[in-house]
């Protein structure tokens, strides 16, 4: 198996060149396939069963969350949750099992090294999908926004009233842009760290401003559909976010931040 998690970095970085840094991912899959072989043993990848899938998804509810430190055995660990350590939850456990999917797949198709994909066929990603929506039915969504009152003591700061500049080291004005685009168009803040002077743009026809969010120059996107354009506020427009020069300007004497959201 390990030479088959090898294969499958080679093939993606491959398969992935000038798409943006994968070295995140590819330790994150590989880490799936590591706590598998610790587990099971670095078996070839013809003899990974349905039931040694089922039985990987078991032990991983048993052992604590986090990385697991070199040297210890399965006894070791299973005593740190006996101690009180907390386990992985079932969103964790499938996340991993997805990842081992992916390279099982990969192990399936291009090198022919088994008949089948082992996970899928094992039906535990269905099972924890399942157990993860009704576990989800009885829990309260939590509240991720901020309130009015964080939201003023925010924007109420000196940067957002001209009263200080932070310097080129310290981001310089993507300080200032960041809070204010995220806030006003809802966008995940890895996709406006990202964004060009050029994606900035207006439409022809209708003649509204809006931030293309896009991959390609060294950005990536977290899905396809992602991949979209934001109209921008009328308070951005104002407080100049439209003029395509090499650094954004600041805020301008006169015009102030809307609270009305």
């Amino acid at each position: 198996m390990s030479e088959v998690a090898s294969k499958w970095v080679e093939s993606k970085r491959q398969d992935s060149a000038g798409r943006g840094d994968l070295s995140k991912t590819i330790a994150e899959y590989t880490d799936c396939m590591q706590r598998l072989i610790f587990v099971v043993g670095d078996i070839p990848a013809s003899q990974v069963t349905k039931a040694t899938i089922h039985h990987f998804r078991v032990t991983l509810g048993h052992l604590p969350k986090g990385r697991w430190k070199p040297g210890l055995t399965l006894d070791a660990l299973r005593a740190q949750v006996e101690q009180g350590a907390a386990t992985m939850e079932l969103a964790t456990i499938r996340k991993k099992l997805a990842a081992l999917a992916t390279i099982f797949k990969f192990a399936c198709e291009r090198l022919e090294a088994l008949r089948e994909e082992p996970v899928a066929a094992s039906g535990v990603l269905r099972d924890l999908r399942n157990a993860i929506n009704k576990a989800a039915l009885h829990q309260e969504a939590p509240d991720k926004g901020y309130n009015r009152k964080e939201l003023v003591a925010s924007f109420g700061s000196p940067l957002f009233h001209g009263q200080w500049k932070p310097q080129i080291a310290d981001y310089g004005q993507a300080l200032y842009w960041l809070p204010l685009l995220m806030a006003y168009t809802g966008a995940r803040r890895e996709e406006v760290a990202q964004l060009l002077v050029s994606d900035v743009e207006q439409e022809p026809e209708s003649g509204i401003w809006c931030l293309a969010i896009r991959p390609g120059d060294g950005k990536s996107l977290k899905t396809a559909s992602s991949r979209r354009k934001v109209p921008l506020h009328a308070d951005l427009l104002a407080l100049g976010v439209t003029r395509t020069a090499s650094a954004m300007p600041w805020a301008r004497p006169g015009v102030t931040i809307s609270m009305t959201w």
